[in-house]
């Protein structure tokens, strides 16, 4: 789809706004929206040049440009950055959309319609307030389904929020800023929540649906990891008064996460070493464990944020240390069937150091 004359001529303003507005720029801009204006106002700028006062001829321009600005630019750049965040097209993207309303808006701040730049600008920050609030109560029944919810839905839907306030942050409206953020705190809060309710329950109780949840959850890791991260900017954002004393829901949240993890990890590989080089135990047990111990290396070794709690460093040597105890044990059994003969056996063995190889000591990428 073509974009909007009106869009068109928003930016292309936009991008004129930022030059020295010398005799030419000036012509320019009153061409562009000569359009846009009624005939009456035609011929205003070049009144302005009969002073030689710059600041008289940028006061002219200004309020020569100001109905096209408040009454038809503004309000057709609200209706495009709607469209984009409603869904992928062509044209502009949200964030360009964004800037160039952030530039006309500022025009208008030196002019008697200062207002109306600033009401328009609010305007679009309330519509994308209210987008927002949908996106987290529409996900309120996925994340307390009974099973484990999918991540990737979750994540996709933080990004979408993170897109937002990059919209938000680029038209400098900051309290649809500050409204957002909350929302996008509470659903990554949320969600590590259920992550971390998922993980203990099965370290306390080892059944087999807890069980299954928790392969769920780790499996997703790349979705888990975006999670995370997101904990993490919102700890560093401004939303909440830190002190020494009061843990805020975000760290609370990452606090009882990573503490969820290490006894998981201490489980994991119990449950792999016991099943090492054994025919006589399902399977999938010594592969899925050891999966598992994957995905928990991979969170450590990816989640890189400058807020990164000690606690992940402290995983990441205690799984060091499960890693050397599997393979301590796949070794004993191999020097123990070196003298006897079960061929079947020591062929388990060598396929649980290839999959204990490929999954803990090949690199992270």
């Amino acid at each position: 789809m073509a974009v909007r004359r009106e869009v068109a001529d928003a930016l292309a303003l936009a991008g004129l706004a930022t030059r020295s507005l010398d005799v030419r720029t000036m012509t320019e801009i009153e061409a562009l929206l000569g359009p846009h204006l009624p005939p009456c106002r035609a011929g205003v700028v070049d009144a302005a040049f009969l002073g030689k006062d710059p600041d008289a001829r940028v006061a002219a321009l200004r309020r020569h440009v100001e109905p096209a600005v408040a009454a038809t630019l503004l309000p057709a750049l609200r209706r495009a950055i709607g469209e984009r965040m409603a869904g992928p097209g062509d044209g502009p993207s949200a964030v360009t959309l964004a800037e160039a309303m952030r530039t006309l808006a500022r025009w208008l701040s030196l002019g008697e319609t200062a207002a109306v730049g600033r009401s328009q600008v609010r305007a679009v920050g309330k519509d994308l307030e209210q987008r927002a609030a949908a996106i987290v109560d529409g996900l309120a029944g996925l994340l307390h389904t009974d099973d484990f919810p999918d991540l990737s839905v979750l994540t996709f839907e933080l990004l979408r929020l993170e897109a937002i306030r990059w919209v938000l942050e680029e038209l400098g409206d900051r309290p649809g800023l500050a409204a957002v953020s909350v929302h996008s705190r509470r659903l990554a809060v949320a969600t590590l929540n259920r992550a971390s309710a998922t993980i203990e329950g099965f370290v306390a109780g080892h059944d087999l649906m807890t069980m299954f949840d928790t392969v769920a959850a780790l499996s997703q890791v790349d979705n888990l990891i975006v999670v995370v991260s997101r904990v993490l900017d919102a700890g560093a954002e401004v939303g909440e008064e830190r002190t020494a004393f009061v843990e805020t829901s975000d760290e609370a949240a990452l606090a009882r996460f990573v503490a969820a993890l290490e006894p998981l990890s201490d489980l994991l590989a119990k449950i792999a070493v016991r099943a090492a080089g054994r025919g006589d135990v399902g399977p999938a047990i010594f592969p899925g464990a050891v999966r598992q111990l994957g995905y928990l290396e991979r969170v450590c070794a990816r989640v890189r944020h400058q807020a990164r709690p000690e606690a992940l460093d402290v995983l990441g040597a205690r799984l060091d240390k499960h890693r050397t105890s599997l393979v301590v044990a796949i070794g004993e059994t191999l020097a123990k069937l070196s003298l006897s003969d079960d061929p079947a056996r020591l062929r388990l063995c060598i396929d649980h150091i290839e999959e204990v190889w490929k999954v803990l000591f090949h690199p992270v990428p």
